[in-house]
C-alpha cells in the first residue's frame, strides 16, 4: 500500500494533464500511487494515460463513462475517490488552476502545492 495517493481529476485538459504528471515525478518522494480520473475527456486523454500507465505501475487511470460536469464534478471525484480508490494513508488533489499557469512559468522551481490529508 502506498503511503501517499495523488488524485488528478481531468477534463479536455491533454496538455495540462502532462505538466501535472511531470509535476509529480519531479518530487523527490515517490512511495504513492497517481490516480488520474477524467471526466469524459473528447480529446486523446485516453491515450496519453494508457501510455503512461503501460511505463509506470503506480499509475491508475479512471475513465467516467459519462461527463459529471465542473459544478458538482470535482467535489465528487474527490469524494469518490476518498472513499473507493484511493489506496494510500493519506492523499493529495493535484488542481490544474488554469490562472497558476503564470506563476509556474514564472517560476519553473514550483510544481504544485495542496493540503495532504489522511485517508483515514
Amino acid at each position: 500500500m502506498p503511503e501517499v495517493s495523488v488524485l488528478i481529476a481531468t477534463f479536455r485538459r491533454r496538455e495540462l494533464l502532462q505538466r501535472a504528471l511531470d509535476s509529480v515525478y519531479k518530487q523527490d518522494f515517490s512511495d504513492y500511487e497517481l490516480v488520474v480520473v477524467d471526466d469524459c475527456s473528447p480529446d486523446d486523454t485516453p491515450k496519453l494515460m494508457h501510455e503512461m500507465q503501460s511505463l509506470d505501475p503506480r499509475i491508475r487511470y479512471i475513465r467516467l463513462e459519462e461527463n459529471i460536469g465542473s459544478k458538482y464534478g470535482d467535489r465528487e471525484i474527490l469524494r469518490r475517490f476518498a472513499a473507493y480508490w484511493a489506496r494510500g494513508e493519506y492523499f493529495i488533489f493535484v488542481t490544474m488552476i488554469i490562472g497558476s499557469r503564470k506563476i509556474c512559468l514564472a517560476d519553473p522551481s514550483i510544481s504544485c502545492a495542496s493540503t495532504l490529508r489522511s485517508c483515514r
